[in-house]
């Protein structure tokens, strides 16, 4: 029938499997709220992250420009991706104005020794996905999954698969990049950040919603369900 959502009838209960935490960001200030599980895994707020209308409902707004602005969970071992399968997903809407290598989620720094795993935007705005070996040996890993250009809201996954010893970037279910991981990313003690992290060097302007985080590869289908054609699901999911 004209104007249904076509995945509005989908099954939605089976993302719940794996689920760590879906952080709705529907908050106007303070701490953001693990839906999953409000009991765990919630973000602190740096330095008063605000809101806006968000994909769904209110978004957390960044504000970037070395403000010392972000969201923080301490270190668990549910976000440790080490050899499991591992996906995290999210709504980004940049603006004008952030780090050169604007950090959108991380478990401490990838990019140097002891760091986990994350995903950046670039000075060009290409969303990357990059892992620290387990080895913790130099380079780390990374894939590129497209440009998230400024003002418009885009869809990101990053995934670890290790029965195919593969990372996975992709942007608004197109851009797809791939790079070989062998034995997983490095076990750390890392907090989680999400838009920046200690000492403002790295941080993102722009807003942020509707992130998640599985201990598992969602299904092509899962990820055209979170997508909805552009307009985004939100918790709870059933």
């Amino acid at each position: 029938m004209k104007g249904l959502n076509p995945f509005m009838f989908l099954p939605s209960i089976s993302l719940l499997n794996g689920l760590i935490a879906w952080w709705k960001m529907d908050e106007e200030s303070g701490t953001r709220i693990n839906a999953n599980n409000p009991y765990s895994h919630n973000l602190a707020d740096n330095n008063a992250i605000g809101f806006a209308a968000g994909k769904q409902g209110n978004a957390a707004s960044f504000a970037g420009g070395g403000v010392n602005n972000w969201l923080q969970a301490p270190h668990h071992s549910s976000f440790v991706m080490a050899d499991y399968p591992f996906t995290v997903a999210g709504w980004l809407y940049p603006l004008v104005g952030g780090d050169t290598t604007a950090a959108i989620i991380r478990k401490g720094t990838p990019g140097s020794l002891s760091g986990e795993w994350g995903m950046n935007r670039t000075s060009a705005g290409v969303v990357t996905f990059i892992v620290r070996t387990a080895a913790n040996t130099t380079p780390s890993v990374a894939t590129a999954g497209g440009t998230a250009t400024n003002s418009a809201w885009h869809f990101i996954i990053g995934e670890h698969d290790p029965a195919t010893d593969l990372i996975s970037c992709e942007l608004n279910r197109a851009a797809i990049g791939t790079a070989a991981l062998s034995g997983g990313s490095y076990v750390g003690t890392n907090v989680l950040n999400l838009g920046g992290a200690s000492g403002g060097t790295v941080e993102y302007k722009g807003l942020m919603d509707e992130f998640a985080v599985w201990r598992r590869l969602l299904t092509t289908e899962e990820k055209d369900q979170l997508y909805n054609a552009g307009a985004g699901m939100t918790y709870p999911l059933s």
